[in-house]
């Protein structure tokens, strides 16, 4: 079974946790927008008062390798904020383009005591960004954010779309599009973490 999936939400929602535990659950291929913006030149690694072009840029990097990854049969979740409604029509496109079903993983936290706890930490664990660290980048994504409302595919079909509380470990289907695919992936979302041994 051939999927897509993108995350969605604002910065420090625990959208990585997240999308690392559904490529380990369903042996998906793990793409970070972070992780392309890293091997861009310096531009397109601004956060904060950043060039508008820069980011699309890094969309831009980050949906070329889902799609040869797609078109080669694998499955593919993409870690990123994904805000912006242009970037996740280009998902749908995508999605369609290679006749792979996609799925919206819109991750919320609406703590916002937790939020900042996420920036304090990141000031020790993210060298390459030091952006990444200051709450503004948070505040600026949270007032430029497009809503997720319902969407549609090319083929004019509703998106399916999972919303995960991150603070509760509590997710739900929004949309549906019936599969069994919808009904794993939410299992897999809230399932407990493997100790490892």
């Amino acid at each position: 079974m051939k999927i897509f999936s993108i995350t969605c939400g604002l910065p420090a929602t625990g959208k990585s946790t997240v999308a690392r535990k559904l490529s380990v659950a369903f042996g998906m291929k793990y793409i970070s927008t972070d992780d392309v913006r890293e091997k861009l030149p310096e531009d397109a690694r601004t956060l904060i008062n950043a060039n508008p072009l820069a980011r699309h840029l890094v969309y831009y990097h980050t949906f070329a390798i889902a799609e040869s990854l797609l078109h080669k049969g694998r499955s593919v979740i993409v870690d990123g904020t994904f805000t912006n409604k242009i970037y996740r029509k280009t998902a749908y496109y995508i999605a369609a383009k290679t006749g792979t079903p996609i799925y919206v993983i819109h991750v919320i936290c609406k703590n916002y005591k937790l939020i900042r706890e996420r920036y304090e930490r990141r000031k020790t664990n993210n060298p390459y960004f030091k952006e990444w660290a200051e709450i503004k980048s948070y505040n600026n994504k949270y007032v430029e954010q497009d809503p997720l409302e319902k969407e549609a595919l090319p083929t004019g079909e509703p998106v399916p779309i999972i919303e995960y509380d991150s603070v509760r470990n509590e997710a739900n289907i929004l949309y549906s599009d019936g599969s069994e695919a919808i009904e794993m992936i939410l299992e897999a979302i809230t399932a407990p973490e493997r100790v490892k041994v």
